[in-house]
Order: structure tokens, then C-alpha cells, then sequence
């Protein structure tokens, strides 16, 4: 059997192309080190996840009961008070979905691709429907202004 190489990528002189953190509204403590080296160091960020699991859409009820195999059940971002918390948020920015005609999902997804460092981001689909809704975020063109809306809105929620 052969034995496994442990060198790592800079012993090869291979150069860190791209990193793939988690990164929503909702998930942002990747704003404090890893974005700006990443930026410094001309790397790419690919995130995944920027509709939380969903809880971005608006679509998840204070009522929903999710199975125990799901983590969501395990999770605090979950619980119904945060749930509340971020149905509320979602509501304050209702009037940006109407200006850019565009859903919550769609608008999360842009909030994302609008960051600096931030290259692309690798969204969920259960349905060719969701896949069509997602991709169309990328043709929005957020304003600063908007941006830093959404942004201020979200960040008591940061990192839930």
C-alpha cells in the first residue's frame, strides 16, 4: 500500500485558489479575518449557504416542527424566537423585494454576491422552479444604499 503524501499545499508550491465558508446575512463571522485575507491574498470566496437553510426565504413559520433527523431541529438558529426574529427583519426590507421585484431568497442570494471578496455562491434547489428563482439574483444590481440597509438590519442577528 502506498503511503499518503502529508505535505501541504504550500511544501507542493501550490497556491490557495479559492475558499468555501458558509456566508449569509445571518452567518457572518467570516467578515472579520478570513474575508479580508482571502481579499489580501487574492483568493476567491465560493460561499454556500447565503438563504441560511432556508430560514432567508420567509417561508418558515413560527409553526414549522422540523423531524429530528433534520438538523434544523438542533439548531438555535432555528428555535421559534429566532425564527421570529429574522421573519421580522426579513418584513422591514419587504419594501427593497418590491422595488427590485425580486423575493426574499433572491435578495439574500444578491446581499451575498454584492460583498466584497465574494466571488459566487453556491445556493440550494429542491425544484427546477428554485433553481430558476436563485440564479435570477445574480442579474440584480443592488444599491450601496440598499446594501447597507439590508446589511444594518441583519447584523443584531449576525451569527445566531
Amino acid at each position: 500500500m502506498l503511503e499518503r503524501s502529508k505535505k501541504t499545499l504550500a511544501e507542493y508550491n501550490i497556491p490557495l485558489t479559492s475558499h468555501q465558508p458558509r456566508y449569509s446575512l445571518l452567518q457572518r463571522s467570516i467578515e472579520q479575518e478570513e474575508l479580508p485575507w482571502t481579499i489580501n491574498e487574492n483568493v476567491a470566496n465560493i460561499v454556500y449557504s447565503p438563504i441560511g437553510q432556508g430560514l432567508l426565504t420567509g417561508k418558515v413559520s413560527l409553526e414549522r416542527i422540523f423531524p429530528t433527523d433534520d438538523g434544523r431541529s438542533r439548531d438555535p438558529a432555528f428555535s421559534q424566537e429566532n425564527r421570529k426574529k429574522v421573519l421580522d427583519a426579513l418584513e422591514e426590507i419587504q419594501d427593497l423585494c418590491e422595488t427590485y421585484k425580486c423575493t426574499f431568497v433572491q435578495l439574500s442570494i444578491a446581499w451575498c454576491i454584492h460583498q466584497r471578496g465574494v466571488t459566487s455562491a453556491i445556493v440550494g434547489a429542491r425544484t427546477p422552479e428554485q433553481a430558476i428563482e436563485n440564479a435570477r439574483a445574480s442579474q440584480l444590481n443592488l444599491r450601496q444604499m440598499d446594501i447597507e440597509r439590508i446589511t444594518k438590519t441583519f447584523t443584531p442577528l449576525a451569527n445566531l
